[in-house]
């Protein structure tokens, strides 16, 4: 958003400094999040595949306990045992047979505890992002009413001084004004002057002498020409002071409107936190929908949220088929205790 501000008030200010510290914060959560996503997918993949071990060796039991209880019961089978070359019964050795068992459930265990340890860690990272996410939005909110409030000192600085240029070109245009009055009233005793000396030098030849009224005549012409040089002159320099006025005018109308849309666009920025007043703080409602606006997508949320409720059902059911492998084991042995 404060890319659209005007070109003079694209500066690198405390504001955008801290934007883009939350920026890189965003960016660095977003990393661990995906590196969360990738070891949640291997430890997804670990609790299936040992869940299917798990409920291959239950099945195992499950058939193995109810041929059991056949045999106690007298139900021979039909089918006939199978025998290996030196006669004996194929299998395992008890032991054997206990410690693959108690591997498999070990094996669950690790994977089991795995996938709460990376729960922990994904609650954990949630909490402090969050928690830097306050810090930083609360220091961000601060600095732009603060940048507000800087820029609305500094547009009313150059209002002020607007409002003074405007009053001295008033001015200086009337100061313009008087002295082309002032020329304009030097003109007729000057072109009397001219028209005296001319008439005077029709005199016969005889009668033309540097007497005191052609001096006075010619003193007199050339003190009004004077003046009227000197006022030219003065009329010109006021008009330089108006043109650079009117130059200087116009860049403070530039700057105030610069100031005016820089002021616009940290305005927007402010409001989206939620709030619905510049000078009040917003509602937790809003507040909650903005930080949710500043979180990251929902497909990332969608993804780690899906992924760690299939772990917790994957638990679920190991746990479960944990508790029927010990529950059939435990059957099997009191199994074997009655045979015996």
């Amino acid at each position: 958003v404060r890319c659209e501000r005007p070109t003079r008030e694209m500066v690198n200010d405390k504001v955008q400094l801290q934007l883009q510290r939350q920026e890189a914060l965003i960016q660095a959560y977003l990393a661990r999040l995906n590196t969360v996503i990738k070891t949640a997918d291997a430890s997804l993949f670990r609790l299936e595949r040992c869940i299917k071990k798990l409920q291959a060796d239950l099945n195992d039991k499950v058939e193995a306990l109810a041929l059991d209880q056949r045999v106690l019961e007298g139900d021979m089978p039909d089918a006939k045992p199978c025998t290996n070359v030196s006669g004996g019964a194929v299998g395992l050795h008890p032991h054997k047979w206990n410690q693959s068992t108690e591997e498999r459930i070990r094996e669950a265990n690790k994977w089991s505890s795995d996938s709460a340890r990376l729960r922990q860690e994904a609650k954990r990272m949630m909490s402090e992002k969050d928690e830097a996410a306050r810090q930083i939005n609360n220091g961000l909110n601060n600095s732009m009413l603060g940048k507000l409030q800087e820029t609305d000192d500094l547009k009313a600085k150059l209002t002020q001084r607007l409002d003074e240029t405007r009053r001295e070109i008033e001015e200086a245009k009337q100061r313009k004004f008087d002295l082309e009055q002032a020329l304009e009233a030097k003109r007729g005793p000057t072109q009397q002057a001219v028209q005296r000396l001319v008439v005077r030098k029709t005199r016969p030849r005889r009668e033309r002498v540097d007497d005191e009224a052609h001096q006075a005549l010619v003193a007199e012409l050339r003190n009004l020409t004077g003046i009227c040089s000197q006022l030219r002159d003065k009329v010109n320099a006021v008009d330089r002071e108006i043109r650079h006025l009117e130059a200087k005018a116009q860049l403070l109308e530039d700057n105030v409107r610069d100031k005016e849309g820089s002021w616009k666009v940290d305005e927007h920025c402010v409001m989206m936190d939620g709030r619905v007043d510049i000078s009040r703080p917003p509602s937790s409602v809003g507040s909650s929908a903005a930080s949710s606006a500043s979180r990251p997508s929902s497909r990332s949320l969608s993804a780690r949220s899906d992924i760690m409720s299939r772990i917790s059902v994957l638990e679920d059911e190991l746990a479960k088929a944990r508790k029927q492998r010990v529950s059939m084991e435990e059957k099997v042995l009191q199994l074997q205790e009655d045979g015996a």
